[in-house]
Formats: structure tokens, C-alpha cells, sequence
């Protein structure tokens, strides 16, 4: 529903083709700024060639938490970092029940850029969002206590020795669930190392990705845990990226944490399957730590299930 709605308000917005914006931003991203801009010319390109990706990455992160606790139905939520708000149109794609929404942003333009966004789209919401000033840098209680808390593509941006306050203030406010998630980069999974280890402390429950709590057995090699989602691009977005595709994948890396147990699994995907004449290979993360498992024809209906597994699904 809002994917679209976001599409059609975003080409109505004033934005030119400004490849040199685009290459500012991009080199900002990789450096791990993911939404660090300094002209408004560069917000806007940001929300064509960013906000869909951000917008389906953080979608495809809430679609696993309703996979792993099937009974949440939250009604609020607390953005930190919001940018544009992206992270909220993914929340209200994911659980149209929100009834309320608090987003944190120390950036004016971006504020105004995320009330834009909410006129256009004429959401019956708008009278119960609030978009507040704040750097998370200086982030202290009292916070808005929220069912869902997201913070995307934005605690990386923050120097690490504030991380743990930070993250701590997050799970007081927390009253169900936390979702971070950050760019798919091995300085992304570093991160995200850093905050399991936070959150594990503070006793919260890791529901996904990981199908456990114990030390993640990608520390310490060349690899790194990370997974995909497919954007589509509109005529614009392809024009400014000099793109012939139009559909991107987006890389990611996440943690969702909850006040409780979720659904547990038996083991994650976390490279693409390889399909082959009469069986498929998967590599997993499970219990036992990164393990290869080969499904084959003869396991009859329990293959077919497999079969439609991808690169982050739960394995069965």
C-alpha cells in the first residue's frame, strides 16, 4: 500500500538529475554515512535513490517479526533517527493498527521533508505523529515508551562510545520490540556485533536473524553475516544512478530483540540456495554454528517446502 503511495508523492517532488548530489551521497554510504547530506539538492536525492531501499529493508526485517511472534499487534512505535521517516511507512505497511508515532531527528530539513511526506500521502494517522528534535548523540529519559522501536541506517552514523547508552534508553522505552538495522557491509555486521552484545547484557531475547545466543561463528573470519531484499526503481531513480535495471538489491544487516521468547527457529539461510538436479544445498547458521544441508527429491513434500526457501529465511 504505502510503497506505492511513497513512488507517486516522490516524482511529484522538485528534484533534478544531479549525478554530482548522487556521487556525494554514494561516497558517504560506503564510508558507512548512510544518511549524512548537507543540501537540501541532496535530501531530495536522497529520498529517490534511498528512501525505497531503507523503506524495503526495514519492511522486510518487520515481515520477521511477524513471522516470529505471530500475536504482535502493536499500536505504537518510536522512530530514532527517522531522516524522512521512512522506517514509519515501513511500520504501517507491516501493522496498519498503529494508531500512534513518535520520530526522533536532529536534522530540520529532514523533519520537514517527513511532514511533506505525511501531507502528500494523506495518511488518517497524521494527527498522531509527532516528529521531535533530537540527537541521539545527547538521547536521555524520560522517551516515549512504544510496542515497537525502530532505529534504521542511523547508529552507525553515531560515534561508538555512546552506543550503549544509547542502546539502553532505546530498550527502557522499549515495551515489545526493538528493530535496528544497518547497511549490509562488513562495517555493518561489525556494528551490529557491537549492539548484540549490548542488548544480550540488558537480557533482551534475540529473535532473528540469529537462531541463537551464543557467539555469531562468523567472528573472526573474511565473512560476514548480512542479507538482500529487491527494490524496484522508478525513471527517475534509474536516470540519476545511470541505471538500465529497474530493480536494485538492497544489502542490510539487523537484530530484532523482544521483552519475550518469539517462535524459536531450528536454523537461518544465509547464502542464496544452489538448485540442483534433484536436490538443493543451503548454508546455515543454526545451534551447532555454520553448517551445509542438502535437501533432496526423495524427502518428498518437505523438499517442495525447501525448495521456495531463500537467501534469510528460517530453515525447516
Amino acid at each position: 500500500m504505502y510503497r506505492f503511495r511513497i513512488e507517486e508523492a516522490l516524482s511529484r517532488l522538485s528534484v533534478s538529475e544531479d549525478k554530482e548530489a548522487f556521487q556525494k551521497l554514494a561516497l558517504r554510504y560506503k564510508q558507512g554515512k548512510s544518511s549524512l547530506t548537507s543540501s537540501l539538492e541532496e535530501k531530495l536525492v536522497y529520498l529517490q535513490v534511498r528512501l525505497p531501499a531503507t523503506f524495503t529493508a526495514v519492511l522486510t526485517v518487520l515481515e520477521e517479526v511477524k513471522r516470529r511472534i505471530p500475536s504482535f499487534a502493536p499500536l505504537s512505535l518510536l522512530d530514532v533517527g527517522s531522516g524522512p521517516g521512512t522506517s514509519m511507512w515501513a511500520a504501517l505497511e507491516a501493522f496498519p493498527e498503529l494508531s500512534s508515532c513518535v520520530l526522533l531527528e536532529k536534522d530540520l530539513q529532514f523533519m520537514n521533508l517527513a511532514r511533506q511526506l505525511m501531507h502528500a500521502l494523506s495518511t488518517p494517522l497524521s494527527q498522531q505523529v509527532h516528529i521531535c528534535s533530537c540527537n541521539m548523540e545527547t538521547l536521555s529519559s524520560p522517551l516515549y515508551e512504544a510496542d515497537l522501536v525502530t532505529l534504521s541506517y542511523a547508529l552507525g552514523e553515531v560515534p561508538s562510545h555512546f552506543w550503549e547508552r544509547i542502546l539502553r534508553e532505546l530498550w527502557k522505552a522499549t515495551k515489545q520490540v526493538l528493530c535496528i538495522v544497518e547497511p549490509g557491509t562488513p562495517r555493518g555486521y561489525k556494528h551490529m556485533m557491537q549492539i548484540r552484545t549490548i542488548l544480550l547484557s540488558l537480557e533482551g531475547y534475540l529473535i532473528a536473524p540469529c537462531p541463537h545466543q551464543r557467539l555469531c561463528p562468523l567472528l573472526g573470519t573474511e565473512d560476514w553475516c548480512h542479507f538482500s531484499c529487491r527494490v524496484s526503481r522508478s525513471a527517475l531513480h534509474r536516470k540519476i544512478k545511470s541505471g538500465s535495471l529497474n530493480y536494485e538489491d538492497e544489502k542490510f544487516c539487523y537484530m530484532i530483540f523482544s521483552k519475550t521468547e518469539a517462535l524459536p527457529i531450528h536454523g537461518r539461510i544465509i547464502r542464496h540456495p544452489l538448485h540442483k538436479s534433484g536436490h538443493t544445498e543451503f548454508v546455515l547458521c543454526c545451534d551447532e554454528g555454520i553448517v551445509k544441508c542438502v535437501s533432496s527429491k526423495k524427502e518428498g513434500e518437505l523438499y517442495k517446502q525447501r525448495r521456495k526457501l531463500s537467501w534469510g529465511d528460517a530453515w525447516i
